[in-house]
C-alpha cells in the first residue's frame, strides 16, 4: 500500500501501537482487505508496513463460512493458514511457495479471480488522501481508505440503479 507522506509520521501516540512502520520502502503502512466475490468489502484494517501478511490471516478469515474459497496470493501459504482455512471447511486456493517441498495443485481459473482485490485497491487509490497518504494517525487513514470504500460502493450501487430503470 502507499507509502507515508514525509509529513505523514510524527503525530503524538495516544498509547495505541502506531501503524506507520518502516519497510525497504520507507514509513508505510498496509491496508488489509476481505472482499467477497461481489466486491463486498468484508473487513479493513491497517499494520505496519514491515509486518507480514501471513499474520494477518486470522482477522481476515475470521468469519470464514463452510463451503466458501479464499483466493489468495503467496503471502499467506503457510501450513497454519492452510490448516485454519481446512478446518473451517473452505476451500483454499493459494499458490505454493517456490520453497515448498511438494508443491500444491491450483485451480487457475478461480486464482484468476483474485484480481477484484487488485482492482478494488486500484479504485480506492483514486482517493488522493489514500494514494498519498497524508494522515499522521491510523486512525484518520483508516477513515480515509473507509471513506474512499465507502464512495465506491455508493458509485456502484448508483450505476446499478441506472441500469435497471434504463
Amino acid at each position: 500500500m502507499p507509502c507515508v507522506h514525509r509529513h505523514g509520521a510524527g503525530a503524538r501516540r495516544d498509547g495505541r501501537p502506531p501503524q506507520i512502520g518502516s519497510s525497504r520502502g520507507g514509513r508505510t503502512t498496509k491496508v488489509h482487505l476481505g472482499i467477497d466475490g461481489k466486491e463486498m468489502v468484508k473487513t479493513v484494517f491497517l499494520t505496519p508496513g514491515q509486518a507480514a501478511d501471513c499474520t494477518q490471516a486470522e482477522v481476515l478469515l475470521a468469519d470464514l463460512g463452510k463451503d466458501e474459497t479464499v483466493i489468495a496470493d503467496k503471502a499467506y501459504e503457510t501450513d497454519a493458514i492452510l490448516d485454519l482455512i481446512e478446518t473451517a471447511g473452505a476451500t483454499a486456493v493459494i499458490p505454493s511457495k517456490s520453497n515448498r517441498k511438494s508443491p500444491r495443485s491450483l485451480d487457475r481459473e478461480t486464482y484468476k479471480t483474485r484480481n477484484l482485490v487488485e482492482r478494488f485497491f486500484g479504485r480506492i487509490k483514486e482517493f488522493r488522501r489514500v494514494a498519498t497518504h497524508y494522515d499522521k494517525t491510523a486512525r484518520n487513514f483508516l477513515s480515509a481508505v473507509r471513506l474512499a470504500i465507502s464512495r465506491f460502493l455508493l458509485r456502484r450501487i448508483a450505476d446499478q440503479s441506472i441500469e435497471s430503470t434504463a
